[in-house]
Parts: C-alpha cells; sequence; structure tokens
C-alpha cells in the first residue's frame, strides 16, 4: 500500500497550480497519503473539502484521491465519491466565475478519453445529457489539435453534435490555457445528491431525462458511416438487412492492468452459445483486437479481430446488431449509446446498471467459507463499484467465472427477454427490489438468485 501511495502521489507540482500555491499543494497531499495509510477515510474526505473551498485549483488532486481510493483502498468507493461531490463543486465554482465574469463557455479541460472508445462515448454523451438538462449553458468547447490520439476516427462526426470542436492550432492553444478558468469534466459527474464515474450518471438522472424526453442514448448512425461500413463488410456476405449479433469478449492485450484482471474472460467458454445463435439464424460478428484468441471458422461466424478495418465498421456493428453480446467494455459503449440492447457477461461491477441491459453477473466467493456473496452483501461491503482484484484478493473473494452452459443459458434467456418472456416478467416482477439495488435493466435467472 506504501508503494501505491508513494507511486500515486509522487507529483506534486503539476502545470495549472500557482507557483506560490505549491508548498500548500504539497503539504495537502502528504497529508491525504498519511490519512489513507492510517484507513482514515472520513479524515480524508473533510480535509479535502477543507482544502477545495479555500484552494478551488486544488482539484487537479481531486481526481487521484477519487481512483486511489477505487482502486486500492478497503471500502474506499463511498469516500471516493465524496471526494468527486467536493471536486464537482470546485469545478462548477470556477466554471461560475469564467461564464458570469469573463464570458467563457465551458471548456472540457483534457480531451484525453478520446483515446479511449468507452470514455469517448460515455463522456460526450454525458456532455450532451448535462447540455439538455441546462447544467451547461452551452454546448461544451473541445479543443481538437491534429495530433490528439483517437481511438476511433470514425465517432469525430459525432463529437462535433455535442461539443463546438476547435481544430485551429492557435485556437486549440488559447482554449486548453483558458479551460482553467472555466473547466469541464465529463469523466465524472455530480447530480443531486449522487456523483461518481460517468458510467453511473444515467442511474441518478434517469427519472428527470425520462420525464423531459431526452433521449437516453443519444447517437444515430449518419449515412457516411452506414456506407463506409456496408461496403467493407460486403465481403463477408453482411448487408444492411441481415440480423446479426456482435460479439466482443474482452482478453489480455490491449489495456492491461489489475485493476481490469477480472474484466477479462475465457473466450472459450462461449463456443456453445455462439453455435447456438448462429443455429437461430443470427450472424454473429466478433470484434476486438488482433491478439485475441482464434476461434474456429463456421457458417455465419463472422471474427474481424484479425482484420484491418475502417473505424466506421465498429460503430457501424455495434449500433445495428440485433444486441450487443460480451463485456462491459468500450464496444458495448457504442451500442449501449446508439440505444441497441446488450447482453453483458461475467460483470465484476455489481453497481448502478443502466437501462436496456441484461447483465450476467460475476458471482464472488468467500475463500474460507465457501458462500457466494449475494448483491445485498456486496452492497454493504461497499464493494458494489469496485472491479479492481486488488481490493477483491485483500478481502479474500475470488470470482467464480460462468462455464459453457452457463453462458449457453444467458444467450437463450437474452432472446427470451427480448421476446418479453419468462425471463422478462421475472425482472418485471423484481423491479422494485432491482431498483432498490438501482438496477435499470434486467438480470439473467443465476444473477436474479443472488437478490435474496
Amino acid at each position: 500500500m506504501q508503494q501505491i501511495l508513494k507511486k500515486n502521489f509522487s507529483d506534486h507540482s503539476p502545470k495549472d497550480i500557482p507557483s506560490s500555491y505549491r508548498d500548500k499543494a504539497l503539504k495537502f497531499m502528504e497529508t491525504v497519503r498519511v490519512l489513507l495509510l492510517e484507513n482514515k477515510l472520513d479524515e480524508v474526505v473533510e480535509v479535502a473539502r477543507a482544502a477545495l473551498e479555500k484552494y478551488p485549483y486544488f482539484r487537479c488532486f481531486s481526481k487521484r484521491i477519487y481512483v486511489t481510493l477505487m482502486n486500492d483502498v478497503d471500502n474506499g468507493s463511498d469516500a471516493a465519491n465524496e471526494i468527486i461531490k467536493i471536486d464537482e463543486a470546485a469545478t462548477a465554482k470556477i466554471r461560475t466565475i469564467g461564464v458570469d465574469k469573463f464570458g467563457l463557455p465551458p471548456i472540457l479541460e483534457a480531451n484525453w478519453m478520446l483515446g479511449r472508445v468507452g470514455e469517448m462515448l460515455d463522456q460526450t454523451a454525458l456532455s450532451y445529457h448535462y447540455t439538455k438538462l441546462g447544467l451547461l449553458n452551452q454546448k461544451p468547447v473541445m479543443a481538437l489539435p491534429q495530433s490528439t490520439p483517437i481511438a476511433n476516427l470514425a465517432f469525430i462526426p459525432y463529437l462535433y453534435d455535442v461539443f463546438d470542436v476547435i481544430t485551429d492550432p492557435k485556437q486549440c492553444k488559447y482554449f486548453q490555457y483558458m479551460s482553467n478558468f472555466c473547466p469541464f469534466n465529463p469523466y465524472t459527474y455530480s447530480y443531486g445528491s449522487t456523483a461518481g464515474h460517468n458510467g453511473t450518471f444515467l442511474n441518478a438522472a434517469y427519472d428527470d431525462l425520462i420525464a423531459k424526453e431526452i433521449p437516453i442514448s443519444p447517437f444515430k448512425l449518419k449515412n457516411r458511416t452506414i456506407v463506409c461500413a456496408l461496403e467493407f463488410l460486403a465481403q463477408y456476405g453482411l448487408s444492411n438487412n441481415d440480423e446479426f449479433i456482435v460479439l466482443h469478449l474482452r482478453e489480455e492485450g490491449y489495456y492491461d492492468s489489475y485493476q481490469h484482471k477480472y474484466r477479462n474472460v475465457n473466450i472459450e467458454n462461449y463456443n456453445e452459445s455462439i453455435d447456438w445463435l448462429l443455429k437461430q439464424g443470427l450472424k454473429v460478428v466478433r470484434i476486438g483486437h488482433p491478439k485475441m484468441t482464434p476461434l474456429e471458422p463456421r457458417h455465419g461466424f463472422i471474427d474481424l479481430t484479425i482484420s484491418e478495418r475502417p473505424s466506421e465498421v465498429d460503430i457501424y456493428l455495434c449500433a445495428k446488431a440485433k444486441f450487443y453480446y460480451g463485456s462491459s467494455s468500450g464496444p458495448y459503449s457504442i451500442s449501449f449509446n446508439f440505444n441497441v440492447p446488450s447482453l453483458l457477461t461475467s460483470l465484476i461491477l455489481y453497481g448502478p446498471q443502466r437501462p436496456n441491459n441484461f447483465i450476467q453477473f460475476l458471482p464472488l466467493k468467500n475463500k474460507v467459507t465457501g458462500k457466494i456473496l449475494s448483491i445485498k452483501e456486496i452492497k454493504e461491503k461497499h464493494l458494489n463499484s469496485i472491479f479492481s482484484s486488488r481490493v477483491f484478493d485483500k478481502l479474500g473473494l475470488e470470482p467464480i467465472f460462468p462455464s459453457s452452459e452457463s453462458n449457453l443459458l444467458l444467450v437463450k434467456e437474452m432472446i427470451e427477454y427480448l421476446d418479453k418472456g419468462k425471463i422478462y416478467k421475472e425482472n418485471v416482477a423484481n423491479e422494485k427490489k432491482l431498483r432498490s439495488h438501482n438496477i435499470l435493466g434486467g438480470l439473467c435467472s443465476e444473477s436474479l438468485s443472488l437478490l435474496t
């Protein structure tokens, strides 16, 4: 733990802290580090609150504290979300001054999210919702220098719908500097009494979005995306009229760290599921990266993991599929934000779940007692928003990855769920209990059993 904290808090001189405040900033971060070592999380929150109320620009440390609490501290998620509330209050205070006193627009303070598909889609969607809800007075400005790493170039036209995109080098430099005075950061949110990572925003704002008829999923395919994708996919025999499933099962080799260890799956346990879907007359299109495990060729199965393809292809597939099937990873965020139902397998995050999802949670077993934790027990242990393997390992918990039989049952239930059959009705009957756990979608039968 000491080594982790040393690494996380080693940089005490960020460029956006005025030099006259650096000694105070260094003292603040050292105090937080010591309190984290002593596991005094309430004091961490209060120290951060006092510091950011007096020195709002200390918010540049907030995300570092948040990530440490989420990934490396037992029972740290509640304190982490309190840090986000404090951070968002400081950000709003600065932004109000920028808008009211200097006439600045809200400015995206960092566009690193463009380098990761999931964050790019979800942060853009959050920005859309903030604007529609009136939490921003206008479209936020996004500085987009030519050198910006972008995970999917075909999404750029969709950025223009949500942001005031600036590409001129001089203007980009100006707005990047001015973001210090009117910042907007959709990595996290604060809405009502709730705060956290952008992935849980919809659960906080869901009822308001529905009441105001604001689309939950804000994007629709553009014609240029469709034309480009279909031109490429024609060689695989896929046309615009085909009914297909898009498949993305997370494996090592793309974005690896200890936080993501339990998000990866064994693809071999999904072959029966793929075969069953093919027998139903559905095509299955697999996307991902070249380091993924090769799968046996079969009629109707299209494996694009080793194919170089235009960026439009992944957007089209995720946005046009009958449903998304796979891990809660980047491509899932494309499907969700284009209003496609999603079948999420082996999900380690038990926290707030979005609508339009059908979920298979990854069971967690106590190594000593052999007991599998219920959803209520996971929530009581403050683990419902944690996916870091370090935290589970320290608590003596191990995941029970789904078998081939479980995955076969899962896809059968997904079809049944979409057809509003038995499993759909079971979820409706449990709706009150599901909402009490902030689950807006449905659960498979194995995960429904964890509600008890």
